[in-house]
This record gives structure tokens, sequence and C-alpha cells, in this order.
């Protein structure tokens, strides 16, 4: 049984609180842009959308839709739309005709029950969307008629996160069963490549750089029934590997939560990952990147552990700048700036 890093708290600055908004319904989802501009908010069957500035927020508009499920929110990196998707659907908005009311269209309907989506990096035409019927469907978002380019069948079970790489060769996807299967790109055709098996139930997933990534999984240690552990592997052609046989155990972890909330964040100028657990940031990096073993180098608190009965979901901008707590009985959000603090 393993043992969690003890670390201590050694920052001497603290995250700095922007802005605390009561919404009249709770918020499980959001997604800010890549300007930090605009901020999305998934309210109960419904998108609430405001103006963002410096951790400050104005609404200015408000976008139902159909469904009986809450939506995933995603902002194309390089063109001025989102995509939400909810139970059966996928659809495109445009950021600059709000007032309209309107969406541009729908890219996909009478899906199977949605679970996650990811967007290429580079080519934005290209979602990738996994369902609940094991598979995992290629769209393109320009073509109006039979927009799935490609259906994989996925032989891991249930997926609960796709993440791809900066250069877009590489899909990785996460499974409930304790899987992660590594898709990767043959021309215009997508080909499963590798399936790891892992002993613990799985959370979350980052590419750390276009061949390596961390994933964390659940870790029952002695003093705690909710911790973690991330280990990184490297991809290569032939295999996956462990990039060091020591993985690290963060005495924090939310086993009930989707992974796209309390989710990863990997700064590639600080060469620090940044992980969000219910009550502390905890700042995570190599010790030595060759040997692959990682380490907490710093915890940040964010809120007190007097609190833990709160039940709440966490967000961090693209960027890793802003920290957005959502509380589900109270309803509020936070917004907190990280400004210096790794």
């Amino acid at each position: 049984m393993q043992e969690c890093q003890e670390i201590k708290q050694n920052t001497t600055k603290a995250l700095i609180p922007k802005n605390s908004i009561t919404l009249s319904n709770f918020c499980m989802r959001m997604a800010l842009n890549n300007e930090n501009t605009l901020l999305l908010l998934d309210t109960l069957f419904a998108i609430s959308v405001y103006a963002f500035k410096n951790g400050f927020i104005q609404k200015v508009q408000l976008l139902t839709f159909n469904s009986q499920t809450s939506a995933t929110l995603a902002f194309l990196n390089k063109k001025s739309y989102f995509i939400s998707c909810s139970k059966c659907s996928l659809i495109l908005w445009s950021t600059t005709l709000l007032g309209s009311y309107k969406y541009i269209k729908k890219i996909a309907e009478d899906l199977d029950s949605t679970v996650c989506i990811a967007l290429h990096p580079i080519d934005e035409n290209l979602l990738f969307s996994s369902s609940k019927d094991n598979k995992i469907k290629i769209l393109s978002i320009s073509i109006t008629k039979q927009p799935c380019q490609q259906t994989i069948f996925v032989p891991i079970g249930r997926i609960i996160q796709l993440i791809i790489n900066q250069e877009g060769s590489r899909l990785i996807a996460l499974a409930e069963s304790k899987k992660i299967l590594v898709l990767q790109r043959n021309g215009q055709l997508w080909d499963i490549k590798h399936q790891v098996d892992v002993e613990q139930e799985l959370h979350k997933i980052c590419f750390i750089n276009n061949l390596k990534f961390i994933f964390s999984s659940k870790q029952m240690v002695l003093f705690s029934h909710s911790a973690q552990t991330l280990q990184a592997y490297d991809l290569n052609e032939e295999a996956i590997s462990c990039s060091s046989s020591e993985s690290l155990c963060i005495n924090e972890c939310m086993t009930f939560y989707k992974p796209d909330t309390f989710p990863f964040f990997f700064d590639q100028n600080k060469q620090v990952l940044l992980v969000v657990g219910f009550c502390n940031i905890n700042v995570i990096k190599f010790q030595n990147q060759d040997s692959g073993k990682l380490i907490i180098d710093n915890v940040i608190k964010y809120r007190e552990h007097l609190q833990f009965s709160s039940i709440i979901v966490a967000f961090l901008s693209k960027d890793g700048n802003y920290l957005m707590i959502s509380d589900l009985k109270s309803l509020k959000i936070d917004i907190f700036e990280l400004e210096d603090v790794y």
C-alpha cells in the first residue's frame, strides 16, 4: 500500500479572490474562451453567457436548449464559435451572434448519449465524440449532411474522457473499465494503436507533450479514502512505457466527478502540472525529466477543510490564470486569479 507524499505549504502568496456570484440554478459545467473574455455556464437546461474581464463578469445572454441533461461546453481555439454537447446532439454556436438567441447548426443529432468531446488542435473542422454505445465518432463541423467521417468501436467500455496531443496525431480515450486506448492518425483515418490496462479506477488524463502523458487513478491509503496517484507514460510506435517506476500519491481525490471538472493544467513554459482538488491546487513537476519521476513542488490552498462538506466542482481557464469554483449547494460561483503563485 502506497504512502502519500507529504509537503508543507511553502507559497507566500495566496490566490486572489476576484468575484463571487449567486445563480438561480446550479452550474455543473463552464468554459472560458482563449482570450478570457467570454464565460459560459451550464445552468440546468440553459447556457448563461457572461462577459469576462480580469475575473469580473457581467451577464449578456441566456441560451436555452431542449435536453434532459446538462451540456458539455467547448470553445474553438481559432474561430469565434463554441460547441454545446448535450444528451443527443452537438450544436455549433457563434460568439458574434449571441443576440439572435439562435445557434448556427446542429452538427449531429440522435447520438446515443454523448459523454465527452475533443477538438482537433490544428484542424478545428474535426470533432471527436464518445458515447455510451462504446463508439468514437469523428465528425466534420463544416459538413451539414452526413458529418460523421469515421466511427470506431472501442472494446474498452464507456469512455469518460477524450484528449488529443498538440500536433493532433494521437487521441487518447480514458475508460471506466480501467483501460486507456491510444488512437493514431493514419492518413485520413484513425486506427487503434495501443491499449493499457491499469489496476485502479481511472480519473483523468493529460498530455505533457506529443509523446508523454500523465493519468491519475484512485489510490487507497491508510489515512485517507480519497487519494489519487499520478503516473507518467511515454508513447512510441511500438509500445507505451512507464516514464518512472514510482508513482506520485496526492491525498485528495474526486472519485465521483467527471474528468472535465477538477481538471489538470500543464504549463508548457514553466513545465509544471496543476492538479485541482477539493481544497488545494497541487503544483506538480518532474524531479528529473529523463527519469519521469513526479514530485509535489507546492500546495496552494483555496478553501478550508471545514468546508469539505460542500458539493463543489472546479474549473481552470485554458491558460491556467483563473480558477472557478461552483458550489452546488449554495449555487455560488467564486472566481480566483492565479498570479505568480507557482
